[in-house]
């Protein structure tokens, strides 16, 4: 036993993986209250200002001379929330040259308007602005909490993130209205000829007593949402009224109709409680109003799916505009609880967060007309934790940090050092975090025997196709030929990014899954192999 384990402990090092911690740098200015950041599926970046412009920026950083779109003559930009709020691009941009827009029109609280623009088929860099198609309209009975999010989801379809018309605490309850288009994220199919038709799985696409576009609803000002480029899932950033600010998440193959619980609730505490029932869905995180550990207004983000800094990878971030404050939250492989940092003070009067095609992500300062990259911190995204046998103890080179020591799953009481005696044969983990120049670095649970497990992260990310899919007991991937006798990490994940039992046999190159004990749902295969990360969707019926 002892000089099998010598084998594997002289040969095993561990990599370890960055806590975020978050920098932001300018990457172009000149805009004029930049409230909205997009891509047309290639490698330019759409930046809609918000009396009624939307430019260009280059991959090169360039801003082009000519807006891509003016409307200003028809955008009411009159109140703080009011203006060209929103843009979107459908899957087939590229082929059809349309693309969507949010914006107020009107005079004093006016209306929301939803606009079809075609771009110059001879120049993919300006739409025509005569082109405009209003395909859904609805009065604003106020000039604040207008929304104006517009993106396309996995499904396809177009959603639109409507606030509660305005105010404050919603005096005609509107959010819980399902007679009303606000306070509600709508979903709408534009893939067709009309203006617009109603997906059949909408939950009030065959009720007649409520407004059939919408999917889900109890919400205040949902001031940017955004669907996680990987799994789907739909997070939002709904701002609040004086005490709290919230995150929700609504994981994909929801079947809508959840309701958020505005004006009854406000984050996790109870508003007015008048007609209110307990059929709500709370938030995921909520943090209260003051500066130094909070903020005043949300501005949702994005689940960071780019390849430049690993350390990020799979965590939501998000702000408050009023602070500065950058929070990132991802799930806890361990518990039902969110891993949730903060990182004060770093960026005032944000207003939108923005994706490019590869998953890298900006933020504009609307006060100053700047866009910034966000990024990661950390000397390294990776450290190298060598792990041994030496005489009876098992010994790693890292000497301060915080060192927690596990066999066969459950945690050793009372270990805390670099050294444990050898207590058996077993499967042996370590995690471990160290300080670095304020960045903290974590392993996960490692195994010390085969088949070696290694870090969460990887620099690129390749697909994984598997067979028969979906399915009900076994399914398969042929894997690559040059990684099967180097399976550093092979792991299944629910949509909420839990792992889950994963029981499998490798025939070759075959990998057979036994999903048989698992729920109907979604759920995600991760193999890492040679510093490349692959992923594959396992649909479970």
């Amino acid at each position: 036993m002892k000089l099998y384990l010598l084998v594997l402990l002289n040969i095993l090092s561990l990599n370890l993986f960055a806590q975020p911690n978050l920098v932001v740098d300018e990457y172009a200015s000149g805009f004029t209250s930049p409230v909205n950041i997009s891509h047309a599926h290639d490698d330019r970046l759409f930046v809609v200002e918000q009396p009624g412009v939307i430019k260009i920026i280059d991959n090169d950083g360039v801003i082009r001379d000519t807006a891509f779109l003016d409307i200003k003559d028809r955008v009411n930009d009159g109140g703080n929330e009011q203006g060209l709020l929103g843009l979107a691009f459908p899957p087939d941009y590229q082929s059809s040259g349309i693309f969507y827009v949010y914006y107020t029109g009107g005079n004093g609280s006016g209306f929301s308007n939803i606009s079809r623009f075609k771009t110059d088929p001879t120049n993919r860099n300006i739409a025509i602005d005569t082109s405009e198609e209003i395909i859904l309209t609805f009065n604003q009975p106020y000039t604040n909490h207008n929304g104006g999010d517009i993106n396309f989801g996995h499904d396809g379809f177009l959603y639109i993130g409507t606030g509660d018309g305005g105010s404050a605490g919603d005096p005609q309850n509107r959010a819980q209205n399902r007679n009303s288009y606000l306070g509600k994220i709508l979903r709408i199919d534009v893939d067709t000829i009309a203006s617009y038709k109603i997906p059949p799985s909408n939950p009030y696409a065959d009720d007649t007593s409520r407004i059939s576009e919408i999917w889900s609803w109890g919400l205040r000002n949902p001031w940017r949402y955004s669907f996680d480029k990987l799994t789907g899932d739909l997070w939002m950033g709904d701002v609040g009224q004086g005490a709290k600010e919230e995150v929700n998440v609504e994981l994909a193959g929801s079947t809508g109709d959840v309701n958020y619980g505005w004006r009854c609730f406000e984050g996790n505490n109870n508003f007015l409680n008048i007609n209110c029932n307990n059929d709500y869905t709370f938030p995921i995180f909520d943090y209260p109003h003051n500066n130094s550990i909070g903020g005043f207004s949300i501005t949702g983000g994005y689940v960071y799916r780019g390849n430049d800094y690993p350390e990020l990878y799979g965590n939501y971030i998000c702000t408050d505009y009023v602070s500065g404050n950058f929070w990132t939250i991802s799930p806890n492989d361990t518990s039902d609880e969110w891993i949730v940092n903060r990182q004060n003070g770093l960026l005032t009067s944000v207003s939108t967060f923005g994706e490019d095609i590869n998953g890298e992500l900006y933020v504009a300062k609307l006060n100053t007309g700047k866009i910034y990259k966000l990024s990661g911190d950390c000397p390294d995204s990776t450290i190298q934790v060598a792990i041994e046998l030496i005489g009876d103890s098992i010994v790693s080179n890292i000497v301060n940090g915080q060192l927690t020591w596990y066999k066969d799953g459950t945690e050793l009481q009372g270990q805390n050092e670099n050294s444990i005696p050898l207590q058996g044969e077993g499967a042996y983990a370590l995690e471990v975090v160290v300080n670095d120049n304020g960045c903290h670095y974590y392993g996960t649970s490692n195994s010390l025997s085969p088949p070696v497990i290694s870090g969460v992260f990887s620099q690129s990310i390749k697909t994984i196709q598997l067979y028969p899919n979906p399915a009900s007991k076994d399914i398969y991937a042929v894997l690559p030929i040059e990684i099967v006798s180097s399976l550093d990490r092979v792991r299944l994940v629910n949509i909420e990014g839990k792992q889950e039992l994963l029981n499998y046999t490798l025939e070759g190159n075959n990998l057979n899954l036994d999903i048989s004990k698992l729920s109907n749902g979604v759920y995600f295969l991760e193999i890492i192999a040679k510093g490349e990360r692959y992923l594959g969707k396992v649909i479970k019926e």
